[in-house]
């Protein structure tokens, strides 16, 4: 049965990480939400690009910028709960992944390893 507790340890870890990585996922998309629309608005209310031709040519201006990153705060700031209550759960997830690794000893360096060894040993006696 020894086997089989393993076995029963590791798909509850790998269940615990595809939940962090799906909240993750979560938080890029919603970053890439906040910066294509920053982008759209900034577009909208700068006026449209400039048609350049040539290599290494852009026609991205500085008024383009400035207004991409004020709209970008902006957008950051109406998603502002969401966007801090997942990057809490995400740190709850990671303290929590951690607190079972440590647990049922899954990837621990060596000297963590040692240490716990010797507390063992000490309690025997």
């Amino acid at each position: 049965m020894v086997g089989g507790a393993y076995l029963a340890r590791k798909l509850e870890l790998q269940r615990l990480a595809n939940a962090r990585a799906t909240v993750a996922a979560h938080l890029a998309t919603i970053e890439r939400q906040v910066r294509a629309t920053a982008e759209a608005r900034a577009i909208a209310t700068v006026g449209g690009k400039t048609i350049c031709f040539g290599r290494h040519s852009t026609s991205w201006r500085p008024t383009h910028e400035r207004a991409f990153r004020a709209h970008v705060v902006h957008l950051q700031d109406v998603r502002r709960r969401e966007v801090s209550a997942l990057q809490a759960k995400l740190a709850r997830q990671d303290a929590a992944i951690a607190a079972f690794r440590r647990r049922h000893g899954f990837n621990i360096d060596a000297a963590e390893l040692l240490g716990r060894n010797l507390q063992l040993d000490s309690q025997e006696f």
